[in-house]
């Protein structure tokens, strides 16, 4: 039985390192970029687009939602991860016809 490159790589990582590793990365880096579009927008159309009133980052962010921010970076990786398998394993099946 032949596997991809892609089906050799996925059976070889470990999900339990990767995974803590994104949602960190997007718990913090989330709410910074969140920051920077709304205090952007604020600069440059003169309004708010969205306001935080408890643990704001001067309004346009939130300690809050950092959690929130990392639950969709591990998600979007997953979804992505599924979504290049199953590209992977459609073009190894039309190679084989």
């Amino acid at each position: 039985m032949r596997y991809s490159v892609f089906q050799i790589y996925a059976l070889n990582m470990n999900y339990c390192s990767i995974i803590p590793f994104i949602y960190i990365t997007f718990f913090i880096l989330g709410p910074i970029f969140e920051w920077l579009v709304g205090f952007s927008y604020y600069c440059i159309v003169g309004k708010r687009l969205w306001t935080y009133h408890k643990y704001s980052f001067f309004g346009h962010s939130s300690l809050l939602t950092a959690p929130l921010w990392g639950f969709a970076g591990v998600l979007f990786y997953l979804i992505s991860q599924q979504i290049i398998y199953n590209l992977c394993t459609l073009t190894t099946t039309e190679n084989r016809l």
